[in-house]
């Protein structure tokens, strides 16, 4: 059942009122339960009772000798060998990595993702970051519709002076007006990763 702010208080104070007076009686330790760092002494859990569904369920006990949590010995490698860093816009977008750009609203974060995707669709350096070559770019904005997500690139690119030739077949763009885009939900279970999208991110091929 769910309970509004109203009545959550209102049951908070009921069993205050009952504690107070004296009709609730209090917890009982159980004898298998024991102080935190005692557990290696302490028996397995017994069963406990989901009071709620009035169902028994057994806990079952940790093995806590047979977990592997030892570390792992640093092992020097010829720096030669050693992988670079695969950067693909400055320092802040790296292949394989999720980057995040954080700033309150109305401040710029939009524009300057789309500044971010002309460079690296043209790959030209726009704003004074370094910009890998032969990138093709995917702005997919969850909140503005198309018509403004128009004037704002077309904006950016006359700014910059970006031919349209310079990025065709590598900038492409897509709304949360139009599609849907959701990559986990959250609910009283917990958070939950919706695979058939995010199976489908390693497929995406843009339409040429």
């Amino acid at each position: 059942m769910d309970m509004d702010g109203s009545d959550i208080f209102a049951q908070a104070a009921r069993e205050y009122r009952e504690r107070r007076d004296g009709k609730v009686r209090p917890l009982e330790r159980r004898p298998d339960f024991v102080r935190l760092g005692d557990y290696r002494e302490s028996p397995p859990m017994s069963a406990y009772e989901d009071s709620a569904q009035g169902a028994v369920e057994t806990v079952p006990a940790i093995d806590f000798a047979a977990i592997d949590f030892a570390a792992t010995a640093f092992v020097w490698q010829d720096p030669a060998t050693l992988p670079r860093r695969p950067w693909l816009y400055g320092r802040h977008l790296l292949r394989r990595q999720v980057a995040v750009t954080v700033a309150p609203g109305g401040v710029g974060k939009s524009s300057l993702t789309i500044c971010e995707g002309l460079a690296m669709a043209s790959g030209r350096d726009l704003m004074g970051e370094w910009v890998a070559r032969d990138l093709r770019v995917w702005l997919f904005n969850l909140e503005d519709p198309r018509d403004e997500l128009q004037l704002r690139i077309t904006a950016a690119m006359q700014h910059h002076g970006v031919a349209p030739d310079e990025i065709a077949g590598r900038l492409f763009v897509d709304t949360g007006r139009e599609r849907d885009l959701c990559t986990a939900v959250a609910d009283r279970n917990g958070t939950m990763i919706v695979k058939p999208v995010m199976e489908a991110f390693p497929k995406v091929k843009a339409d040429q």
